[in-house]
């Protein structure tokens, strides 16, 4: 166990733009297609969601199996512009390599310990809320910063 496991740190609470993506039919082609090419397929997502989030200096990615949480550094609207232009081509690019993607972005205070896996706050439920509920391919925004 890590020495400081368990430490709140305020400091780590900020407001920030998220973005949650979800692979659709992730469950249906791992059972159709086994665990190989269902992890090289995900790679391919993976890889592009990476691709784009490294060209972005305000934005961080996290994976959770096939969910996404792509985060800024602050709610700025710089940062909500990242955020957004980032989710508009992981979409794009997903989809030309035929690979479904729903999502939304939210903004608000969330709580953020990378070296712990930990991320907690109302933007995060809303955003996967709102992807959860989609029954459509794409993106949805909660918030704007204008």
């Amino acid at each position: 166990m890590k020495t400081a496991f368990n430490f709140f740190n305020p400091q780590k609470c900020q407001k920030r733009w998220v973005c949650y993506f979800d692979i659709l039919g992730f469950k249906e082609r791992l059972k159709c297609h086994g665990i190989v090419e269902t992890v090289h397929w995900y790679f391919q997502c993976r890889e592009i969601v990476a691709d784009q989030i490294r060209k972005q200096p305000r934005l961080l990615l996290q994976c959770f199996s096939d969910t996404f949480l792509i985060y800024s550094s602050d709610d700025n609207t710089a940062s909500f512009f990242q955020i957004e232009q980032a989710a508009r081509w992981i979409v794009n690019l997903n989809l030309a390599k035929r690979i479904p993607l729903r999502g939304a972005i939210a903004c608000g205070e969330v709580y953020i310990a990378e070296e712990d896996d930990i991320y907690i706050g109302s933007p995060l439920n809303e955003a996967f809320g709102h992807g959860e509920n989609l029954n459509w391919i794409g993106l949805r925004s909660s918030a704007s910063p204008l």
